[in-house]
């Protein structure tokens, strides 16, 4: 039920019509309520309100609506522009930071309900004395001036959301929120260690019912079946990889070491959840993913945007701070009796962290000073926020591999020259590491 929750969320958020179709049910709702209190006062309201006869109220409402419709299709316009932009600028695995904007799902939502609630409003008009709903006109009126607030807003927010600064910062945002959540404090990590338990093959498999990405584990019901069932599960695959249909996605085994049975295993796979596309809900190394790609775009020949690249790599050196002194999570999960009963391969490591975010703008940098140096910076702020040693070293280590291609791509003496003292300013970060 958890993992169906988190997915379901998780696909709301992206979803371009989940808000707007909850402003049109409220505008529903509000044109009936203006409706049945302009009904119980008569239409009258001691003139505060709309005071006019039944042909102006028509000639009201029925201008806001068709204005809303107008304004409507231009915004809507207006952002399918924007989402074409980003696609080809930032990369189409961009466009679901778009979609769960809610700054334009909220314009092109109101938009939408202040048509729809004036339509129902019209409705109420009649020629009769106390046929016009002086409440619910006036109201439209009130919607009306909202919407031409928020189409000032929408044109501004418009702007500013497709600049690349701005998509950096909300991709760190992204990022610093997955961290949090997939490497907490150490105090907030168990203190129990376990052993890793010798697990003999095969095990019994159970296979995945989809192809797509791994959206979502269920570790903590993995971990209650396996301990209800007596098994020890070995799963083989992570958030964020994609995984044919008819693949394994874990191996059970009884405690005793045997293959588990078909009965045993039949519900595991429904706690991996499996979709099209890659989620941020325990996947850690998407926004990575997302803001090297950013950077990579920028150091395309055809882009040739260095500005950008640094701007990746600062945001990448402040997520990966959050982290540099925190424990990764466990790869063997025990039960409430402290028996190991899912063993995770291929777990979380700050040598894949590191990798991840650094080694293929490392590549892509050629002879870009600037990036270069962003690199051994990043590295060397990373660094001052860890004592671990065996972290310095991954850090040193992707440090010589920077201070190598630099000397291969860079060809003036100069520009080398400053490299490598922003490389021995690495090397004193990291003492005697490596």
């Amino acid at each position: 039920m958890r993992q169906r929750l988190i997915r379901l969320v998780d696909q709301l958020r992206v979803s371009f019509w989940f808000l707007p179709a909850l402003l049109l049910l409220a505008a529903t709702v509000l044109a009936w309520g203006a409706l049945l209190a302009d009904a119980a006062h008569d239409g009258t309201w001691g003139g505060l309100l709309f005071n006019g006869g039944p042909q102006g109220a028509r000639t009201i409402l029925g201008t806001i609506a068709g204005s809303m419709v107008t304004v409507g299709t231009t915004v809507f316009s207006i952002t399918m522009v924007a989402l074409t932009l980003a696609s080809s600028q930032f990369g189409p695995r961009m466009l679901s930071n778009f979609l769960r904007d809610r700054g334009n799902q909220l314009t092109i939502g109101l938009f939408l309900a202040v048509f729809l609630y004036s339509l129902i409003v019209l409705r109420g008009v009649h020629d009769r004395a106390g046929g016009v709903p002086n409440l619910a006109v006036s109201l439209a009126i009130v919607l009306a001036v909202a919407a031409l607030m928020v189409l000032v807003y929408f044109i501004h927010h418009i702007a500013t959301s497709i600049q690349v600064m701005n998509l950096v910062q909300l991709l760190a945002d992204d990022l610093s929120a997955g961290l949090d959540s997939s490497v907490p404090e150490a105090g907030e990590s168990p203190d129990v260690v376990v052993t890793r338990p010798e697990l003999p093959p095969p095990g019994h498999a159970v296979d995945a019912a989809s192809s797509g990405y791994v959206q979502y584990v269920d570790r903590s019901a993995l971990v209650r079946r396996a301990a209800e069932r007596d098994l020890v599960l070995r799963l083989l695959v992570r958030p964020g990889r994609f995984v044919v249909a008819g693949s394994p996605l874990a191996r059970a085994w009884t405690a005793d070491g045997r293959a588990a049975t078909d009965e045993q295993c039949a519900d595991l796979a429904a706690l991996v959840s499996v979709g099209p596309r890659r989620s941020i809900a325990q996947d850690v190394e998407f926004p990575i993913r997302q803001l090297v790609e950013v950077g990579l775009r920028a150091l395309s020949p055809g882009i040739n945007d260095p500005t950008t690249a640094t701007a990746c790599l600062n945001q990448l050196s402040v997520g990966l701070s959050r982290v540099a002194d925190r424990p990764m999570p466990p790869d063997v999960h025990p039960d409430g009796d402290g028996v190991a009963r899912l063993v995770q391969e291929g777990p979380l490591t700050w040598a894949r962290l590191v990798g991840g975010a650094f080694d293929q703008l490392r590549q892509a940098a050629g002879g870009h000073v600037v990036v270069h140096l962003h690199l051994l910076e990043a590295l060397t702020t990373i660094a001052g926020r860890t004592t671990r040693l065996d972290r310095l070293t991954v850090l040193r280590r992707q440090g010589d591999l920077v201070w190598e291609a630099a000397q291969q791509a860079v060809a003036q003496a100069a520009d080398l020259e400053v490299v490598r003292q922003r490389h021995a300013a690495l090397l004193a970060a990291v003492g005697g590491a490596g």
